[in-house]
Parts: structure tokens; C-alpha cells; sequence
């Protein structure tokens, strides 16, 4: 494992930001057999309209979630994903905290991503709430792997208003009193996943789920279920847990 430590620049986010951004771009031979860890020391990275993209084998690791914050006001790339920090296959991201500060256009995408968050209570996997400039259409969450293992913790936190989509991928929140996706006045979609919690797999204002395995009741205004099963492996073909 090679490790690349990254330091902010003191008083200066936008600093830090490129700092961090730079020292992702000078990493060029990572592989299955030569593995890469980011360590970010605490402070704000500010990358602006800058997308971070991360790479293969390589992790990024901050020192706490409240200690290290990387912010920016999402931007596109290519094909067309937007957000702040853009996941690569074989990496994870731990430890931090990602803030979208809004843009024009900013629906968030996690992809191919893995996020581990371990201790303390009342923590989140995965956090969006409106802002200037707010999702003209719900963040997409795919081929992820989110955990939470904190008394009160919540996987994935959507603001109300906001709206999630879930597809291909595990959601859990480990510990008492948990919720896999709670989701204020809003609609949760999930298809393909895997999504449980103690208190609640989904807690939403509109829950529309399909081919799912639920570890925990679905606690909706208004819910669609179709084909799920819970961790008991009982088949529920047109209601939910």
C-alpha cells in the first residue's frame, strides 16, 4: 500500500482543494497489485467547479468527518455525471465529509463507490439537502456500497424536497435505532439493492421499490412494492414490509 499524505494549505480551501486535486493527478501507476491511499489531513478543500475524480485502486481517507471536508459546487464531466467527488471502481472513500455547495445544475451521482462510516453516533453514509440552486432532479446512487455502523446512523439522508435514486446497490445501517434511507417529503426508488436499517429500511414520504432485499419496515406515506423480500428471505410480492 502506498500512501500519499495530502496538507492544507493554512486559511486557504481553494488551495487545498487544488492541492488535493493535484495529488490524485500525479498518481499514475496504481493497480490491483500496487494500491494507492490518499491520507487528507483535517481542513476544507474547496475544488470549486472542479470535479475530484478518483481512480482505481486508489482510497481516499480523511481524518474524521467533521475534521476533513472536501466542497465544491458540482460540476459535469463528459458523460454527463455531476458532482463534487466522482468514484472509480476498486476504491473507497472514508473518514470525510463531501459538501455540495449547489450549481446551475446539480444533481449528484455516487457511482462505483464504496463508503465506510464506523463510530459515534447519529452518523451519515451519504447526505443532500437543497440549497441555491437546488437538484432539478433527484441524485442517483449506483453500483455503491454505503455502511454505517453508528447508534442512530443513517445510510443515505436526503433533505426534503429532494429525492433519492437507488439502483444496483448496498445500503445498510448497523446499530440502534437506525434507518437505511430517510428521505423528508420525498421519493425514494430503489431497485436492485440491498437496503437495511433497525428502525427502518426506507423512511419516505413516497417509497417505490423493486427486486430488493429490505432488512427492516418500510415506513412510507405513500408505498409501492414490488417483488422484495426481507432478511428472512419471506417473499412479498405486491406490499411491502
Amino acid at each position: 500500500m502506498q500512501t500519499v499524505h495530502v496538507h492544507p494549505v493554512s486559511g486557504d480551501g481553494i488551495a487545498s482543494g487544488t492541492r488535493l486535486i493535484n495529488a490524485f493527478a500525479g498518481i499514475a501507476d496504481a493497480s490491483a497489485t500496487k494500491h494507492y491511499v490518499v491520507k487528507v489531513e483535517p481542513g476544507i478543500y474547496d475544488v470549486g467547479a472542479t470535479m475530484l475524480e478518483m481512480k482505481p485502486y486508489v482510497d481516499i481517507e480523511g481524518s474524521g468527518q467533521e475534521a476533513t471536508v472536501i466542497q465544491g459546487v458540482g460540476t459535469t464531466d463528459t458523460s454527463g455525471t455531476i458532482a463534487v467527488v466522482k468514484g472509480a471502481s476498486s476504491s473507497e472513500i472514508r473518514d470525510l465529509q463531501v459538501r455540495c455547495m449547489g450549481s446551475a445544475s446539480p444533481p449528484k451521482e455516487i457511482r462505483d463507490v464504496k463508503v465506510n462510516v464506523t463510530g459515534g453516533s447519529s452518523a451519515y453514509g451519504f447526505y443532500v439537502e437543497p440549497g441555491a440552486g437546488s437538484p432539478t432532479s433527484p441524485p442517483r446512487i449506483t453500483n455503491s456500497t454505503i455502511t454505517v455502523n453508528s447508534d442512530g446512523g443513517i445510510g443515505v439522508r436526503i433533505k426534503p424536497g429532494v429525492g433519492v435514486d437507488v439502483e444496483q446497490s448496498q445500503i445498510r445501517a448497523v446499530g440502534s435505532s437506525t434507518t437505511g434511507i430517510l428521505a423528508d417529503s420525498s421519493t425514494v426508488r430503489v431497485k436492485s439493492s440491498e437496503v437495511t436499517g433497525t428502525t427502518a429500511s426506507v423512511e419516505a414520504w413516497i417509497a417505490e421499490i423493486g427486486a430488493t432485499l429490505l432488512g427492516g419496515p418500510v415506513h412510507a406515506g405513500f408505498g409501492t412494492c414490488a417483488g422484495v423480500y426481507d432478511e428472512t428471505f419471506t417473499f412479498y410480492a405486491s406490499t411491502c414490509p
